[in-house]
């Protein structure tokens, strides 16, 4: 059965907004890749199903949800797994695991880790992942005061260092002064007594 009958929309204007604006960052991105299909009818969908391509009878795509994408160039599907001869096994492509990264930085799951472990292999398939944009910020801002904190606790042993070099510095030249000193006193000492016992 063939599903040309539904083609597949592309257009991103046709998914939720919240996740529409989820999408329109990840591709800026990611400009290596672009959208196959956005928000799915229900017949394209049953089709699908029909078909084997879709193991569901309700998409996220059909909730405005979901996108399919693919790579730019000659390899539209690069291989979702690569073998890795430092390891002998095979691992994730690294190509499809920079672009999973930047979905999960998004907002959005990466179909292949949703369903790789049932046998489901649906790699071109990302979809919201529940979390408001807005919370997602607060989370980021929550790391940047952190790694701010962080900058900050930095500038301040760096500061205590130079102090402490500073102290150090001053306390061994007071050091040499006092031991300069005490020679002298010693040495007037010396001297008075010379002359104290001259006088007797």
């Amino acid at each position: 059965m063939n599903c040309n009958t539904y083609p597949p929309n592309r257009n991103i204007d046709k998914l939720s907004p919240k996740f529409k604006e989820k999408v329109q960052r990840f591709l800026a991105d990611n400009p290596e890749i672009f959208v196959t299909e956005a928000s799915r009818s229900a017949h394209r969908q049953s089709c699908l199903l029909r078909t084997g391509a879709s193991r569901i009878a309700r998409s996220r795509h059909q909730d405005g949800m979901a996108i399919d994408i693919a790579f730019h160039g000659d390899e539209l599907y690069p291989p979702v797994t690569v073998w890795d001869n430092s390891i002998g096994k095979k691992v994730v492509n690294p190509q499809w695991r920079k672009v999973a990264n930047s979905a999960k930085d998004h907002g959005m799951n990466w179909g292949y880790d949703l369903w790789a472990h049932t046998g489901f292999i649906d790699a071109t398939h990302f979809e919201d992942d529940g979390v408001p944009l807005l919370e997602r910020s607060n989370e980021d801002m929550v790391e940047d005061i952190d790694v701010n904190n962080n900058d900050k606790n930095d500038e301040i042993n760096d500061a205590k260092e130079v102090d402490i070099s500073l102290l150090l510095t001053k306390f061994q030249h007071l050091e040499k002064l006092l031991k300069n000193t005490t020679e002298a006193y010693g040495r007037v000492m010396d001297d008075v007594r010379g002359i104290t016992n001259t006088t007797e």
